[in-house]
């Protein structure tokens, strides 16, 4: 996932004591390990509507959190690079 990030443009990763931090421009994700899997947070312009987001936030006219939960590499699909690739690409 990183390295497929890494060619949408700049990344950043910051890995701290809860998260590890996706930061382009700006802080646009997050992932936090849990057992068994991992929760991925993103940002988005507008609601995604997809089973698979288990949590939304509306978080300001133009900004909307989401989280995913990936248990595998096969949760790292195409459809997911493409929201993350958007998220890393919103201008603040």
């Amino acid at each position: 996932m990183i390295r497929k990030l890494q060619k949408t443009g700049p990344l950043r990763i910051d890995a701290v004591k809860t998260s590890i931090n996706l930061i382009s421009r700006h802080h646009f994700g997050g992932i936090t390990v849990r057992r068994g899997y991992l929760r991925l947070g993103f940002l988005a312009r507008t609601p995604i509507n997809s089973a698979r987001i288990v949590h939304r936030q509306i978080l300001g006219p133009n900004r909307v959190g989401h989280t995913v939960i990936v248990r595998s590499k096969k949760d790292v699909d195409a459809e997911l690079l493409e929201w993350l690739s958007a998220a890393q690409h919103l201008q603040s």
